[in-house]
């Protein structure tokens, strides 16, 4: 089985996007959107096998094969002791500085930078507010502006 792939310069862009306009893509768990890196590139995939990893922690499901790569895949919710779980069997992966990481996730999104506007900080939750530099809004949803590096790397001492 081959799972679909989408790169993030299609991932959910509205059909009728500007080819003039600039936009940020992403991806969403539960009800939160994180923003990933505007220098980074990755692919959504749609129920792709995940291959699991024995005596690893929970959180890390397992690897997958993104265009003969091997990336491995997360699950947020769990690393962060939060009870948010993606309900669908997405992974979005995104290579950050040279190295690739996966997020189990219920779909990716897009957003044009001209809508977007810095907002206040909502009630987010500890785990989730140490890791998030700027919150932006748009006229549908709040999006974060996520440090998937430094968590991994605090999570993975």
């Amino acid at each position: 089985m081959t799972a679909q792939i989408h790169t993030l310069n299609n991932c959910n862009a509205p059909a009728s996007a500007n080819p003039d306009r600039h936009y940020r893509y992403g991806f969403q768990v539960a009800e939160y959107r994180f923003l990933i890196p505007e220098q980074s590139s990755g692919s959504l995939l749609e129920s792709p096998p995940i291959f699991p990893l024995p005596n690893t922690v929970s959180w890390l499901l397992g690897l997958v094969n993104d265009r003969g790569n091997l990336v491995p895949v997360y699950d947020l919710g769990a690393m962060l002791n939060m009870n948010i779980r993606a309900g669908k069997k997405m992974v979005m992966t995104v290579v950050i500085e040279g190295k690739s990481m996966g997020f189990r996730c219920d779909g990716g999104l897009s957003a044009d930078i001209a809508e977007l506007k810095a907002a206040r900080q909502p009630n987010l939750p500890k785990a989730l507010a140490e890791f998030t530099s700027a919150i932006y809004q748009n006229q549908h949803n709040t999006l974060l502006e996520f440090d998937f590096k430094r968590c991994l790397e605090t999570y993975m001492k």
